[in-house]
């Protein structure tokens, strides 16, 4: 594979920065939502709320990543 096959990578540490602030956000946000629906929730659902809360906000980036393999490999 040439160098020029592949995309430029460049270093954006303020968009990373950004990321880590919103993913601590949510996790809070998350964290809060479950406490306050209740201690009378079982382990397993609030385990499954988080994680369900987690593929809604994963979901757009998935199919990005997902777009850009595709282009990687399909040469």
């Amino acid at each position: 594979m040439t160098d020029a096959a592949l995309p430029a990578q460049t270093s954006r540490p303020v968009e990373g920065v950004l990321w880590m602030i919103a993913c601590g956000l949510a996790f809070v946000c998350l964290t809060g939502i479950v406490r306050a629906i209740g201690t009378d929730l079982p382990a397993a659902q609030q385990a499954f709320l988080r994680f369900a809360f987690g593929v809604v906000l994963l979901a757009p980036t998935l199919g990005g990543i997902r777009r850009a393999g595709w282009r990687m490999w399909r040469r």
